[in-house]
């Protein structure tokens, strides 16, 4: 909350755009490089940061996007949609790890690859519409 407090003068969007920003550096370097487990920490808690400052960020978004009139109704609509999706993401984590597809064991973790790039077109496709 310090760290959007300090922010606050931005505005919500690019203090979330900040956000996305932090949390693909943090899980790109996860993902294309080994580091020993304290410069890994480093890179979690960059990640960490980043995806910490957008929760709070979505619903302030969500609110300000919707008519005053069916603000409640559209809040549930955006909740819905984010638990449809993380429901999707948690399915796809757990079968692709089940059946070998994804593996902490390669040099390169394709997982965090893929979050990485999944994130960047998300926020290329939301902040450019």
């Amino acid at each position: 909350m310090v760290i959007i407090a300090s922010l606050s003068f931005l505005g919500d969007i690019r203090v979330s755009m900040i956000a996305q920003f932090l949390s693909i550096i943090g899980i790109l370097v996860l993902g294309f490089f080994t580091p020993p487990f304290a410069i890994m920490l480093v890179f979690i808690f960059i990640n960490s940061v980043g995806m910490h400052m957008f929760f709070p960020l979505q619903d302030r978004i969500g609110l300000s996007l919707s008519e005053k009139d069916g603000i409640g109704k559209r809040m549930g609509q955006f909740r819905g949609v984010y638990t449809a999706f993380t429901m999707i993401g948690s399915m796809i984590v757990f079968i692709g790890f089940r059946t070998g597809i994804f593996s902490f064991e390669t040099s390169v973790k394709y997982v965090f690859v893929l979050s990485a790039f999944l994130l960047l077109t998300w926020c290329r496709i939301r902040w450019v519409w």
